[in-house]
């Protein structure tokens, strides 16, 4: 497994580059410059402007030097923060987001699970469809509009938490930005687990274990649970990066409910200009890499955990045939 999970890592390098390409591209086939401004400039001070950050070299030349400088960590001063860098800021901004994704993250998978599998279980049923009515309303409901309703309601109206801040990450301060965050990915998470709960419970070794005579739980958490976590696992690597990078549009969102708010110190509170024409396209860059690369690896893995997965399974049961989508029959 070691060895098939490195070589998946190392296919990710080139679809990494290959996004990344595609993605300076557009930006800078797009119009507009980081230097443009509502007066025109003196030709001569944009050519010196463009020689001293390689804007008058190739595309290739261009995105090397971008590629090298990304790698060494050199994103590029500050246009807005003067005397800063872009790596200082995200340097400073970066945690706060982290903390806020991965807290969502955290939430969201066990929750989602749990709905998914009460929601299949009782299958029809009016708990079912009410469970299902708030996964699509949660999955069409984008955090960045979610997170001024919760303001508005949990801070405004009734005042029972803090509509901003961060006071180092106390308690009051994320519920809010969490809660926010964490809904959408409980919604989908929670939709997966449930068609791959009800495909799970009508595969014949489950009729063959209930047969056997054991009990709803037993089957459940031996003989269904595994299974019907490899959809689940698939769309884990691609939830990760959403709630992660999506966390960086929540901080900056309260300012829709009240200007006067102090919002979080994350990374949607920097407004810097890159000084290169993929500007913009590192935030683009990172996000569809990664989003593309761990999407394609927790694939490969989830389909070898789904062998692995009902060998013991199908032992236990004594089924003779184990591999997937061929037909299971008992011995």
């Amino acid at each position: 497994m070691l060895l098939y999970i490195l070589r998946r890592l190392l296919i990710a390098v080139p679809t990494l580059l290959f996004i990344a390409l595609v993605s300076f591209w557009l930006m800078h086939i797009a119009p507009g410059g980081p230097f443009d401004m509502e007066r025109p400039m003196p030709e001569v001070v944009r050519a010196n402007i463009e020689a001293k950050f390689h804007l008058d070299e190739p595309f290739l030349v261009q995105f090397f030097i971008y590629i090298g400088n990304f790698v060494r960590g050199d994103l590029g001063p500050s246009f807005v923060y003067q005397d800063f860098s872009v790596t200082q800021l995200v340097a400073q901004s970066w945690p706060v987001s982290a903390i806020l994704g991965v807290l969502s993250f955290c939430i969201s998978v066990p929750c989602g699970m749990l709905l998914g599998t009460v929601a299949a279980l009782k299958r029809n049923s009016r708990l079912d469809y009410l469970l299902m009515s708030l996964s699509m309303t949660g999955v069409v409901i984008p955090a960045f509009v979610l997170e001024p309703v919760l303001v508005t309601i949990f801070s405004v109206q009734l005042n029972l938490l803090p509509a901003g801040g961060w006071e180092g990450g106390k308690l009051a301060f994320l519920i809010l930005p969490v809660l926010s965050l964490a809904i959408g990915s409980i919604a989908s998470i929670a939709r997966v687990m449930r068609g791959a709960m009800i495909e799970t419970l009508n595969q014949p070794y489950i009729r063959t274990a209930k047969a056997k005579g054991l009990s709803t739980r037993y089957i459940l958490f031996h003989h269904a649970l595994r299974p019907s976590l490899i959809p689940v696992v698939a769309m884990l690597g691609p939830a990760f990066v959403a709630v992660v990078t999506g966390s960086v549009i929540i901080p900056d969102s309260e300012r829709l409910t009240r200007s006067t708010i102090p919002t979080w110190s994350a990374i949607a509170r920097l407004r810097c200009t890159m000084p290169m024409p993929p500007c913009r396209a590192i935030a683009i860059a990172i996000r569809s890499s990664v989003t593309v690369s761990i999407a394609l690896d927790t694939s490969g893995i989830a389909s070898r955990m789904l062998r692995e997965s009902l060998v013991p399974v199908s032992a236990s049961l004594g089924i003779t045939s184990v591999r997937p989508g061929s037909s299971m029959t008992s011995s």
